[in-house]
């Protein structure tokens, strides 16, 4: 994540006008502050009570779900971390994760139940529970000796 300098500008997400260093944010399409990519990334796995304010303000920026927003954000750190380790990434690669985004998405769009609503967040979150940010590219390369 390379971090650029930029003077006498707001930050979208924290509207924080004395923040000089910034992030690109492939999932917002402009330049955030550092202090809020980090909040992002620490704010990614939710308790089952809580919702994220800055996946919330995300949202309301974009005009999407939350939950739409976070797997916009996991898709973007699963490509950055491919680039730093200089794989090519494809659309398997924990593609659990984002497979369990999209069944909560599409059980709340299923779903009117209120109770039901709830019980799909609950497995959501154990589905992705520190899981998204632990995949290790460097597993994925296959040594040049190695016989299959």
């Amino acid at each position: 994540m390379k971090r650029v300098f930029i003077h006498g500008a707001i930050c979208p997400m924290c509207l924080d006008k004395e923040q000089t260093q910034f992030v690109w944010s492939d999932m917002l399409h402009r330049y955030i502050c550092w202090l809020c990519t980090v909040e992002l990334c620490a704010d990614f796995y939710p308790s089952a009570g809580k919702s994220s304010n800055y996946f919330l303000r995300a949202a309301e920026m974009l005009g999407f779900n939350e939950w739409i927003c976070r797997r916009l954000y996991l898709q973007e750190v699963l490509m950055q971390r491919a680039a730093e380790s200089h794989i090519d990434v494809d659309a398997e690669v924990c593609k659990r994760q984002i497979d369990a985004i999209n069944e909560y998405l599409k059980a709340l769009n299923e779903n009117k139940n209120l109770e039901e609503n709830s019980a799909a967040r609950i497995i959501l979150i154990h589905k992705i529970k520190e899981r998204a940010f632990n995949c290790r590219f460097d597993d994925l390369i296959i040594p040049h000796n190695s016989v299959e």
